[in-house]
């Protein structure tokens, strides 16, 4: 469990509830059938971090699409033919 991590950080009670909530939502979507995730936990913290690398380092003023981009991009993957 995460929670069994250091909890030194101020935030980090909040880090742990968006992960969970992020678990959620894969866990929502297995049951309506829209996608499953092969691991949750590891898909979540994947998808937490590449949304702040993107918010940190990315372009600015960020596409309106961003959003629905790097959701399809983690779903779906971000490979295209060359």
């Amino acid at each position: 469990s995460l929670r069994t991590m250091s909890n030194e950080f101020p935030w980090q009670e909040t880090r742990f509830q968006v992960i969970e909530l992020v678990q959620k939502i894969f866990s929502h979507a297995c049951a309506s059938q829209e996608f499953v995730i092969k691991d949750p936990l590891h898909a979540s913290l994947q998808l937490l971090g590449g949304l702040r690398a993107v918010i940190r380092f990315g372009k600015k003023p960020r596409p309106a699409d961003l959003p629905q981009n790097m959701v399809s991009d983690f779903l779906d993957g971000s490979a295209k033919k060359c």
